[in-house]
């Protein structure tokens, strides 16, 4: 029966989130362009979603389990049975599950925790995104727009929400500092010479 209602609980949860959102039939892979329309689903498409309203409709939708914001992982242990969690914020404490899943980012708390070690390099460039509201947007979307030291990006998401993504090429973020929508619109600036307006 668990087998069964799973489904069922992702096409409520389809059927809510699709009801007033764009649907696109195209996307794209490192830079290239790709065409949903003849893939074998019956939904073959992506969603334009800003990320507030994912998480609005996370928090309204029961699927059995709390989701728990601002909740970072201090620490766990482990025996045959499962695994205790040690989150901090508003909820803090131990939280008994089955599995841990360190599915956290390439600075995955739960991985270095763990001592799972992740080979790779250095960062050489920044990437930001935002989903912002915009008074002056351009006339269409915008992909992988050559600008200056960079690219960017303007997708139109929800009616009058469009996700800005930006990439600067020659330069580094300090990773311990957290960027605000400041610095977001200063490098989208730099980098497109305009902000189209963003706000919000």
């Amino acid at each position: 029966m668990l087998v069964l209602d799973v489904p069922v609980e992702r096409r409520r949860l389809y059927v809510e989130l699709s009801r007033h959102l764009a649907h696109r039939q195209a996307g794209h892979l490192a830079g290239l362009p790709l065409d949903f329309s003849d893939l074998p689903t019956r939904y073959p498409h992506t969603l334009a979603i800003v990320q507030a309203d994912i998480e609005r409709e996370l928090d309204q939708h029961d699927l059995g389990a709390p989701v728990r914001w601002a909740s970072p992982v201090l620490g766990f242990r482990q025996d045959a049975t499962g695994v205790d969690v040690e989150i901090d914020g508003p909820d803090g404490g131990w939280i008994r599950a089955a599995y841990l899943v360190g599915c956290d980012g390439g600075r995955s708390a739960v991985r270095k925790l763990a001592g799972i070690g992740f080979d790779g390099t250095d960062a050489t460039m920044t990437g930001m995104l935002a989903d912002v509201e915009l008074t002056a947007p351009p006339a269409g979307p915008l992909f992988s727009q050559r600008g200056g030291p960079g690219d960017f990006s303007v997708l139109g998401f929800q009616e009058g929400w469009y996700r800005l993504i930006v990439q600067r090429h020659d330069r580094v973020l300090d990773r311990a500092v957290e960027p605000g929508f400041e610095d977001f619109r200063e490098l989208f600036r730099e980098v497109a010479g305009t902000d189209f307006g963003m706000h919000s």
